[in-house]
C-alpha cells in the first residue's frame, strides 16, 4: 500500500472510482501512513492541494484525510 498509492495518490483521487479507493486507504490506513500521505503528496505544493480541492472526484478523500488526521 505504500509505495504504490501514495505516489499515485493525486491520480487516483481524481478518477470517479479511483477515489473511493482513496478513501477507504485513508479509513484504514494507520495514522502513520496518513501522516506520510500528507507530507509526500498533498502539502507539497498549494497548486496540487488546489487541484485536489477543487475537483469533483478528489475533495471527498481530501475531507477523509483531515478527518482522520491526528493534527
Amino acid at each position: 500500500m505504500d509505495n504504490y498509492l501514495i505516489k499515485d495518490f493525486v491520480s487516483m483521487s481524481m478518477d470517479k472510482y479511483g477515489s473511493n479507493v482513496a478513501e477507504k486507504c485513508i479509513i484504514y490506513g494507520g495514522p502513520q501512513w496518513r501522516k506520510r500521505l500528507w507530507d509526500e503528496e498533498v502539502s507539497i505544493s498549494e497548486s496540487t492541494f488546489r487541484k485536489l480541492v477543487n475537483d469533483q472526484f478528489a475533495n471527498y478523500p481530501i475531507q477523509r484525510l483531515y478527518e482522520y488526521l491526528d493534527q
